[in-house]
């Protein structure tokens, strides 16, 4: 079964995974630490912006979105798709 939700406690490494995969395809394979622990954080938060995952049988798929609002005028927001 195949499920879209917030992006829960034990989803954490494997988002790590997909993330890292992001990071690396846009060339920055060294992120620090710490920005992982930022992001998660406001991810958790889910009030400026928001993180869902795929999950296959309650499994955190191979994708995931991220949601933010427009730093522009105009527009609703974007959508950030990790895939590893």
């Amino acid at each position: 079964m195949i499920s879209i939700g917030r992006l829960e406690a034990r989803d954490r490494s494997a988002w790590e995974e997909l993330f890292a995969g992001y990071q690396a395809f846009y060339g920055r394979p060294d992120w620090p630490r710490e920005n992982y622990d930022e992001a998660w954080r406001r991810f958790q938060q889910d009030d400026r912006i928001h993180a869902r995952g795929a999950r296959v049988d309650g499994q955190l798929g191979r994708g995931s979105c991220t949601v933010g609002p427009r730093t522009g005028s105009g527009g609703t927001g974007y959508c950030v798709p990790s895939v590893a």
